[in-house]
């Protein structure tokens, strides 16, 4: 369920950022689209695919025993072995060779000399004192040129130029293999919106007339390419990028020993090693330096991923930077196109399921959080309180005294509400002397003195990197079972997870209608005037009583619902009842002509129009295909109610089992014949005996009998005591 909120926090954020492009930009080019300087979205995605969850998918790319695995095609190119000589029919007009057959045959995946340093030998001639510096840096660019050929090879981007024993292992052949995982259902899942929300960005530009005269109607291919070019570069840069240059962070303990074992093998099985005391000693260090190579490789091409998704290459990196624009526009695309054909979002089920299912599990959810999320959560809440926390009217309604701030007359107004005293407690105190200061200065500009007022308020940075450095977290427990307390739930149009209405949108706040399920809301189109034409001319077609229309144009059309329009007002002049239905008719032909003329004067045309209808029935056929995954979950529902309930009778009946036994001391037989075998006296043994005697006691007095302490004697201590003188 935490996985499926934060799915709808992204979804809110793709939205917003696509609507509301940077100044001077819009849907005429989407290089702007989730950049990495500017996207909140490019931040949660690849926070997204760095967390525990996406395990799957890191397998998928670092599992070093699958050789389906990107990490196993990696170590293939970058550990020595024996290569055959360059292909004669070789598209690559560089008099290179091809992978030399020493044990300097390795492949670095290096984009710049200096990057070879730390990992290229010089070899004793150019490691002499003698030797200059610029006669290292030539040694260094003739590497260079040598490892990106084979960098691109590697890459497959031109497959006549690869070895035949090299095409299993090139960055296409694990494009092509890579499946489908849980967590790549997820991360598409996300694309999937961002894409519908791109192909809505670019219908409204063609709808609005400014926006029209900058964007000219292309075919089919090229748009879907132009509106595939911002998920192909996230995909390269947040998921890709960010995976392969921190994986080392996220391989497991088990992923680091078992690439140990398989670089321990591949020395074994492939590189000449001297006798075994010579092995012993120089295992460790060999195995060392594969691994050290090996884990350059991966994070540089990370690095080109990142530099290919955006063309961020110099002209000495032509090479590489043919070689990405190819794996960009060809393996990339082609394999976003592809997972966003297969791809399904049911985000908007999986949040309906989970506000029923998680009332039906037994075990408390807990939530952990660093001090310093709790501070920059709380700062935020501050800071956007006005838009979460309800008001009783707009703050332009509110009657304020000038000489009391204006937070101070919303606390009135807020007293009630739980969340805005949880800040008032939680928030740092204003100083009294900046209080009074304020109330004197408020006068002038009361806007930003309230601005000040607000971030005086919040949490410093200075309070929140001290808890960051030292790491601390809290534990919360979350309660699941809301419905109990917040029976007023709503589905937030703002990012369509089921919320209590004091948490939703200002207007939707108001409805008392109580939903269990999203309802459906029809597309309205561009608006004009206040009005909405699209809609008002969908609704007119959609009329039974409509005649079917002949013209296509919009013109022409008017004309034709005036003709439409004077045979219906002749039919009812002849009628002898009123006949409301057909007056309606005629005032709503009337309506559709005028909003004609808007549409003309915009200068909007049938195309769009067009467009908008197909929009609103794949709108239709997306919230039907909702309806019947969520008529097929109600069974999930039930089964996961039976479930619960037979879990609940049987923890029940095992907690009365457990008092029955605490209450009784009964001991299990295995325990019992262990203790007696052992001549061990388990206490439990003794209160048990206790309790029999407890038994025994109540028994007697039930009957009647005394139950007054008993002690016996022998008759020999008794006449010794003079009890008893004789017999």
């Amino acid at each position: 369920r935490t996985r499926h909120l934060f799915m709808a926090l992204m979804r809110t954020m793709i939205r917003n950022e696509i609507k509301n492009p940077p100044k001077g930009l819009g849907p005429q080019s989407f290089d702007w689209a989730f950049y990495p300087s500017q996207s909140q979205v490019y931040g949660l995605v690849g926070h997204l695919v760095t967390h525990d969850f996406c395990r799957d998918f890191h397998m998928r790319l670092l599992d070093p025993e699958n050789p389906d695995s990107l990490l196993f095609k990696i170590a293939w190119w970058t550990f020595p072995r024996k290569q055959p000589d360059l292909p004669k029919d070789s598209t690559l007009d560089l008099d290179i060779p091809a992978r030399d057959t020493t044990s300097s045959s390795e492949v670095l995946f290096a984009l710049v000399e200096t990057e070879l340093q730390d990992y290229e030998q010089m070899g004793a001639a150019l490691n002499d004192e003698t030797v200059t510096q610029k006669e290292r840096m030539d040694h260094l660019q003739k590497r260079l040129q040598e490892h990106m050929v084979n960098f691109r090879r590697f890459l497959g981007v031109d497959m006549s130029d690869v070895f035949e024993e090299d095409r299993d292992y090139t960055l296409r052949s694990f494009m092509d293999s890579l499946d489908n995982t849980e967590a790549m259902r997820t991360i598409f899942k996300l694309f999937k919106k961002a894409s519908f929300e791109l192909e809505d960005s670019v219908r409204e530009a063609e709808a609005t007339g400014a926006s029209r005269r900058r964007t000219v109607r292309t075919q089919d291919d090229e748009k879907d390419r132009k509106l595939l070019e911002p998920l192909v570069r996230l995909f390269m840069m947040a998921v890709l990028g960010n995976i392969l240059e921190g994986h080392e962070a996220l391989m497991t303990l088990d992923l680091k020993q078992a690439l140990k074992r398989f670089t321990l093998e591949h020395i074994k099985n492939n590189e000449m090693v001297g006798g075994q005391a010579e092995g012993k000693r120089k295992q460790t260090q060999r195995i060392a330096d594969r691994l050290k190579k090996l884990h350059f490789n991966v994070r540089q091409l990370g690095k080109f991923l990142k530099k290919a998704a955006v063309n961020d290459f110099v002209i000495s990196q032509r090479m590489m930077s043919s070689a990405g624009h190819l794996v960009k526009n060809q393996l990339i695309h082609d394999f976003v196109g592809q997972q966003l054909r297969e791809t399904e979002d049911n985000t908007e089920t999986s949040l309906n399921m989970d506000l029923y299912l998680s009332h039906y599990k037994i075990s408390e959810p807990t939530v952990q959080m660093a001090t310093e999320e709790l501070m920059n959560l709380s700062n935020a809440l501050w800071i956007h309180r006005a838009d979460i926390i309800p008001l009783p009217k707009p703050r332009n309604e509110i009657e304020s005294n000038d000489m009391m701030p204006y937070e101070e007359v919303l606390s009135t107004a807020w007293k009630q509400d739980g969340l805005y005293r949880l800040l008032e407690e939680t928030q740092p105190p204003m100083p009294e002397s900046l209080r009074m200061h304020r109330r004197r200065v408020r006068e002038e500009d009361p806007e930003i003195v309230d601005r000040i007022y607000l971030l005086k308020r919040c949490w410093p940075m200075s309070f929140v990197i001290g808890p960051a450095e030292q790491g601390a977290v809290h534990n919360f427990k979350i309660g699941s079972r809301f419905l109990e307390f917040h029976r007023d739930i709503c589905f937030c149009r703002d990012c369509e997870a089921p919320v209590p209405k004091f948490l939703a949108p200002r207007e939707q706040r108001k409805s008392d209608t109580l939903r269990v399920i999203r309802t459906y809301s029809p597309k309205m189109g561009p608006r004009i005037d206040g009005d909405y034409p699209f809609r008002e001319l969908e609704k007119l077609l959609s009329t039974k009583e409509l005649p079917q229309l002949q013209k296509g144009d919009f013109l022409f059309l008017k004309y034709e619902l005036e003709g439409m329009q004077r045979q219906f007002i002749q039919s009812l002049e002849s009628k002898t009842q009123e006949d409301g239905q057909g007056y309606a008719l005629i005032a709503q032909i009337d309506k559709v002509k005028r909003h004609l003329d808007l549409l003309k004067a915009q200068m909007i045309n049938e195309h769009m129009f067009t467009d908008f209808v197909h929009e609103t029935l794949e709108h239709r056929r997306d919230h039907r295909k909702y309806l019947l995954r969520t008529q097929a979950d109600l069974e999930a529902i039930d089964h996961a109610k039976h479930a619960y309930e037979e879990k609940l009778e049987t923890m029940i009946k095992q907690l009365q089992e457990a008092v029955e036994a605490s209450e009784k001391f009964l001991i299990p037989r295995v325990i019992r014949s262990e203790a007696q075998k052992g001549s061990v006296t388990v206490t439990a043994m003794r209160a048990e005996k206790a309790r029999k005697k407890e038994e025994q006691y109540d028994f007697l007095a039930g009957q009647g009998n005394s139950v007054l302490p008993a002690p016996t004697y022998s008759l020999g201590w008794l006449r010794q005591k003079r009890v008893v003188a004789r017999v």
